[in-house]
């Protein structure tokens, strides 16, 4: 068996493989990554996705930036592209995420993860909390220049959808407050 020094290296690992998936995936160039980019309830099932920084204000119309309807390509050479959260926000978010979960969710979302913390809370052993500033880099990763995207002559292809917005996007309500993590259990800093 592996030494507890060996599981906990694994899992520090593994912690990073995750976060380092999720940061890459939370600061692409897609239209739900972008400031600017909200939901807009509309007739179907599913609400779309409307960049309100090219809202003509006269008309009351913008343009559609959903990956349903060529988002990704006008959202990859937008000149107004805008990151709506930056590393660091990122970051915490991922850690507040895992740190509010319980053991079924990390199993659920952190098979390979929920497995080595099986393994020490099995052997009795004190798993620690996350740490936010394990993986900081001294260099942040700098945002993309905007020219660094130019137009793709397949971006120039994709026809620019126009929609009537009537009202600006509600605001999403609170997340309702979690119960303490499985993490918090096994250090023993709340009761079972």
């Amino acid at each position: 068996m592996k030494s507890e020094g060996a599981i906990r290296h694994k899992i520090k690992q593994v912690r990073f493989r995750y976060l380092k998936r999720f940061i890459q995936e939370s600061l692409d160039r897609k239209p739900e990554n972008c400031a600017h980019n909200a939901p807009l309830d509309g007739s179907g099932d599913e609400a779309v996705r409307v960049c309100f920084a090219q809202i003509d204000p006269v008309s009351r119309r913008g343009v559609v930036c959903d990956d349903r309807f060529g988002g990704c390509d006008r959202a990859s050479a937008c000149a107004m592209f805008t990151p709506a959260r930056t590393k660091s926000d990122v970051k915490a978010a991922f850690y507040a995420d895992l740190d509010g979960m319980t053991f079924p969710e990390i199993a659920y979302n952190y098979p390979d993860m929920a497995a080595l913390l099986w393994v020490l809370a099995d052997e009795g052993v004190d798993v620690p909390p996350p740490d936010p500033h394990e993986f900081d880099l001294s260099d942040p990763v700098p945002p993309a220049p905007q020219d660094a995207h130019p137009p793709a002559e397949d971006a120039a292809t994709v026809p620019a959808t126009v929609v009537t917005v009537f009202d600006d996007p509600q605001p999403q309500p609170e997340p309702p407050i979690r119960q303490p993590s499985f993490i918090d259990r096994l250090m023993g800093r709340v009761p079972s």
